[in-house]
């Protein structure tokens, strides 16, 4: 837990000093009082630097105010006095101009790369006219939880994936925001959406179990839960930069890359 007030009153000051300082944190004030709410969190800071520490169900990833790339040194210098446990994961969403000059002051520092994602998106969705769903597949099940939850896990590097925790599945899938494919009654593909109060769409994560991929399962799952929410105003997923194969599927129902990236960085 932490003082969101004394959170705030840091980076007023910051804004002050460089009102274009740099930030990874764009939760909104809610978001930000749940989050400081949680009892593993943390929250430092020193003359040029705010950095709120999160253990996001199981992994310690860090949201941070910065003066400027000058002084990246100061947020080196809190992640060391951190108490939480390294490796520590740094998402920093823009521009990939902006990200690559980024990339090179943060490895300058001792925080590297570890992957980049894509943001794509489509307006309309395409291919899904001929789509004819089976018997196997079916929304998602509050008794389905654990196997879905291991089917996540097997699949998703957690430091790249905003993995959900069982409560979160849970709600997700009262709300018929997940479904999944099985075979022999074992599940094989599931498909996880978020839904916004404006229309949109997050594909939150589309898993296939590694013994069915490479026939056809993935497109399966994707045709299916897509068909249950079309004709929405937007729909959004992020793709890891070199997953071909997500790439293609993504395609093949009318996503496209808008430009934006997700530049993933630790620090061991």
């Amino acid at each position: 837990m932490f003082d969101l007030p004394s959170y705030v009153e840091k980076v007023t000051q910051l804004k002050k000093q460089n009102p274009k300082c740099l930030t990874n944190n764009f939760l909104n004030y809610e978001e930000l009082k749940a989050l400081s709410q949680k009892e593993e969190t943390g929250f430092l800071y020193n003359q040029n630097a705010a950095v709120i520490f999160d253990n996001d169900n199981g992994v310690n990833r860090v949201y941070f105010n910065l003066l400027s790339l000058q002084t990246a040194g100061s947020l080196k210098e809190l992640l060391d006095l951190g108490n939480f446990a390294k490796p520590y994961i740094i998402d920093c969403l823009g521009k990939e101009v902006f990200l690559e000059e980024l990339k090179s002051t943060f490895e300058n520092n001792g925080i590297k790369l570890y992957t980049k994602m894509n943001r794509w998106r489509a307006a309309k969705l395409n291919g899904l006219e001929n789509f004819k769903q089976t018997d196997n597949m079916l929304p998602a099940q509050i008794g389905n939880i654990g196997e879905i939850v291991k089917l996540l896990n097997d699949t998703f590097d957690p430091y790249v994936s905003h993995l959900p925790t069982e409560e979160k599945l849970k709600n997700l899938i009262e709300n018929t925001l997940v479904f999944c494919m099985k075979e022999n009654n074992k599940i094989i593909a599931a498909f996880c959406f978020e839904k916004f109060a404006n229309e949109s769409f997050y594909v939150y994560q589309i898993a296939v179990d590694k013994n069915f991929r490479g026939h056809g399962v993935g497109k399966e799952i994707v045709h299916y839960a897509l068909s249950n929410y079309q004709n929405k105003k937007i729909y959004t997923s992020w793709v890891e930069h070199n997953n071909i194969s997500s790439q293609n599927l993504h395609k093949d129902v009318g996503f496209i890359k808008d430009g934006l990236s997700d530049y993933v960085f630790i620090y061991k």
